[in-house]
């Protein structure tokens, strides 16, 4: 029996309504449920049922509600067919790749006291410059383009170097790895695309196209509108006279210039689509679609041609034709203009740079053109219809339900860097930097605070800029060859040329973790982890770095390798004990965070372990060891006395830094409130990292991207497309099979 009465439930979803700018119900979901204890004095058992509930009224209030819930109903699961029966000895041979995820850890180190000040030293605190002997043991590339064709090691003048930058990266990933840091800095407003014809969800908007409608895209200053319009089928044998099959195929895999060229209309420039053709009905489609016929007749419309269609078996018949009719241009919302642009722009935050078809007709959007676009969905409530969707062809690239952002909060809500408090008796969004942010500093925009909680919360209008930025407390120098004569660029003949293409983040098999592995999955899954490559020489093996490296690289470019996918790239090579020196200083920092930074350095004073810089670290280039540190300690209330210096080996490095390293470990269980006695190196965080930093040697089974081609290996296209049918939606209604691991990849020894 429910807890809770139907005016409760209606009370908070007028409250919902209120809240809600645009988006997902979700999103203001955790506001509701505060405003149903704090305002209404619930205190039920069962939230969940009541947030049903709310939802199921938002929805339900309605048509476009109950169109939606219908939409829900007739997808799930009659619609859904159950995923193939996962096959480890088949299928695990298509789980190849030279990178593991560490687990993402759920709880954050956040800081609970006050930040140290940068200009006064803090009692208890100390200063420190640590040297680094950094011993390469395989090729080594941080580099920079030359002559805009090959990548060759950085120079600092006359001499190659490591960038401080560099280092800096390399040490804080891995802190933020030990120091259950935020992860936040990925594509988090990433919404990746889905024209996929096998995908449920794709096949739901396959159904919906029945009622496709079509309208001018246009810009109104800041906001974006869509005037519908009416549309129709051109055959392309009428548009160029021929019943030739050659010459219609030809037609289809022109760009779409070339189409608008042929027939003399313009389409670039704000007077594009002004100059109409008379057209006549011709006839209908099987699915009582009009086709029409151009230069005849006397309705006023304008072609709208699509792409180029590939090359091979292209079976194109039709382009298109808008009409205009009378109708008032309707304002999309904010939310539903950004799924469009994330879905047609490579993944960013501020700046979009448009792919695909909307590439074509961005710059006409932007000179406030029309912009001929098809969507299906309720145009007047597109903020509220969750089944809206637009795009500049007619089979368009539909958004994911889910964005990074998405999963990166269901992977755990302390990720978001700012929680609601009271600032002037008003509730507003603060910073809460963690122990990673608190030492290496940090860059946020205003509106980054608003990032996993309600879209009515605004930040930008109270948050100025220096609230949400701060220097760090420690700095890295450039790093020198200790003996320029150890190191010499190989290949000596040349560059290699190689292809440095991965798996890209919207590959969800690999790149997420749960039962269902896709982006529009419900329940969401989470994020697979925090990505790291493998170390692979192991020093004091029979095999030489460079010879297992060089046909790595070379094994990537397949015999169809187009050369616009191609690198070349030289690296710098050891020869013998070759080291780059570098140093590190530290400024007004307690012994933990001094402590941090020597834990990332020698992983806990794991010999065994390596870092990996620069390019080519999928193939085992970049292999590094923090051979030899010397660490200098001033404290506050003695500086005039420095403590004695201490000098360690790799080898050595756990028992002299213990005091340190052990301060470090005590401080993060006690932020994030360990159980005490945990043991630290059994933390999956932790044992995830070390398992990576381990080096297993060049030929350890699944450690290689899946080649292009090769006899009796399935390439990598069809095996990526095998891993999505037996790891996305279905999955989980195969109950008595075998399923797949949660995590593909997953770090382990």
């Amino acid at each position: 029996m429910s807890d809770f009465t139907e005016d409760l439930v209606k009370a908070l979803a007028n409250y919902a309504r209120s809240r809600m700018t645009g988006g997902r119900i979700d999103a203001v979901k955790d506001d509701v449920m505060d405003f149903a204890y704090d305002e209404h004095g619930w205190d039920g058992d069962d939230p969940d049922a009541l947030w049903e509930a709310v939802k199921a009224l938002l929805t339900a209030s309605t048509p476009l509600g109950r169109q939606a819930q219908e939409t829900v109903a007739n997808r799930r699961p009659e619609k859904i067919k159950t995923a193939p029966e996962w096959d480890a000895s088949h299928d695990g041979a298509s789980v190849t790749a030279p990178f593991r995820f560490v687990p993402l850890n759920t709880k954050v180190s956040r800081l609970d006291a006050g930040e140290t000040p940068l200009n006064a030293p803090l009692p208890g605190n100390l200063s420190a410059v640590v040297d680094v002997e950094w011993k390469v043991e395989t090729p080594l590339l941080v580099g920079e383009t030359q002559g805009g064709t090959t990548t060759e090691p950085f120079k600092l003048g006359d001499g190659y170097a490591i960038p401080g930058a560099t280092l800096r990266g390399a040490l804080r990933s891995v802190t933020e790895i030990i120091a259950l840091g935020r992860l936040f800095q990925v594509n988090r407003h990433a919404r990746y695309a889905l024209r996929d014809f096998d995908h449920p969800e794709y096949k739901v908007f396959l159904e919906r196209t029945a009622k496709m409608q079509a309208g001018w895209l246009r810009r109104d200053g800041d906001v974006a509108t869509i005037e519908p319009c009416e549309w129709g089928f051109v055959e392309i044998a009428d548009l160029i006279g021929s019943d030739d099959s050659g010459a219609i195929k030809r037609f289809a895999t022109q760009e779409r210039g070339q189409k608008y060229q042929s027939r003399k209309q313009n389409w670039t420039s704000a007077a594009a689509f002004t100059v109409p053709t008379n057209f006549a009905l011709k006839g209908k489609t099987s699915q009582n679609l009009p086709i029409y016929k151009p230069d005849d007749g006397n309705k006023h419309g304008y072609f709208v041609f699509s792409g180029k269609m590939p090359g091979g078996n292209v079976n194109k018949k039709y382009e298109y034709v808008f009409f205009d009719k009378p109708a008032q241009p309707v304002r999309l919302d904010p939310a539903v203009w950004d799924r469009f642009e994330t879905t047609n722009c490579k993944p960013s935050q501020n700046k979009r740079d448009p792919v695909g078809g909307w590439k074509d007709l961005h710059p006409l959007f932007e000179q406030g053109g029309k912009v001929p676009v098809f969507y299906v969905g309720n145009l007047a409530e597109n903020g509220a219809d969750p089944a809206f969707s637009f795009g500049v062809t007619r089979l368009y690239r539909i958004p994911h339900k889910n964005s990074v952002g998405d999963l990166l909060l269901q992977s755990g809500k302390n990720h978001r860097p700012a929680e609601l408090v009271k600032i002037g008796g008003e509730d507003k969004l603060q910073l809460q930097p963690d122990f990673v942010e608190h030492l290496f500093g940090y860059v946020y925009e205003p509106k980054d605070l608003a990032f996993g909680h309600s879209l009515g919360t605004k930040t930008a209008d109270y948050t100025p800029p220096r609230d949400v930025a701060r220097k760090g407390r420690v700095a890295f120098d450039f790093a020198y060859p200790v003996d320029p004569a150890t190191f010499e660029l190989w290949p000596k003949d040349g560059p290699v040329t190689t292809i440095m293409g991965v798996p890209k983040p919207s590959f969800a098999p690999f790149y997420l973790a749960g039962t269902e592995k896709d982006f529009s999955a419900d329940p969401p899954p989470r994020l697979a982890g925090r990505k790291r490559y493998l170390a692979r020489y192991q020093p004091g093996s029979d095999d030489a770095p460079r010879d297992p490296l060089l046909a790595m690289l070379q094994a990537q470019v397949g015999d169809k390798a187009s050369d616009d996918t191609k690198t070349s790239l030289r690296f710098l090579a050891p020869k013998g004990d070759a080291r780059f020196r570098g140093r590190m200083t530290l400024h007004n920092v307690s012994e933990a965070e001094l402590g941090a930074i020597l834990w990332a350095l020698t992983f806990g004073g794991d010999p065994s372990a390596r870092h990996m810089l620069g390019r080519g670290k999928a193939f085992g280039a970049g292999q590094v060891a923090a051979e030899k540190i010397t660490l200098h300690v001033r404290r506050n209330e003695a500086w005039d006395t420095p403590e004695p210096a201490v000098t360690t080996t790799r080898a050595e490095a756990a028992t002299d830094l213990s005091r340190w390293m052990q301060a470090f470990e005590t401080e993060i269980a006690r932020l994030v409130k360990l159980p005490e006695g945990t043991d630290w190196r059994a933390l999956p965080e932790v044992a995830g990292l070390l398992a990576a930093a381990r080096p297993r040697g060049w030929t350890a089974p699944g450690t290689r991207y899946l080649p292009y081609t090769q006899p009796g290996v399935p390439g990598q296209a069809k095996a990526f497309a095998a891993l999505r049918g037996k790891t996305g939606i279905g999955v989980a209604r195969n109950l008595k099979a075998k399923q797949p691991p949660e995590v593909l990849l997953a770090a382990k020894p």
